[in-house]
């Protein structure tokens, strides 16, 4: 993308997190709801229903999920690390797909 805003909402027990992005082919915002707990879950992105997880490694959150997409699997695992003066997130994504394993990394400043 061109540029990508994410709004984090942290509460006790879940997490909310509003993705902006804007590209070549416009903009485009989802948000989803994650239960903090461990617990199995589905929910939307976007037009696409997720399985997953969410759930805190000490300091760091965890996201564990599987979708589907064109008749081929996604999992991926996210963790999101908060710098120690509370300025910038850290969030690495482990990705599989189509036997093909990456890792995107993004540090994004806090607004």
């Amino acid at each position: 993308p061109e540029s990508l805003t994410r709004k984090i909402e942290h509460s006790d027990a879940e997490i909310k997190m509003t993705t902006t992005q804007k590209g070549p082919q416009g903009e485009r915002t989802t948000t989803t709801v994650w239960k903090t707990d461990g617990s199995e879950q589905t929910v939307k992105m976007g037009n696409a229903e997720v399985k997953g997880t969410a759930k805190w490694d000490g300091d760091v959150l965890v996201i564990s999920s599987k979708r589907e997409a064109n008749g081929m699997e996604i999992g991926q695992t996210e963790r999101y690390v908060l710098s120690s003066d509370g300025k910038t997130i850290n969030i690495t994504n482990a990705i599989n797909a189509a036997g093909q394993e990456f890792e995107v990394k993004l540090v994004l400043e806090k607004q």
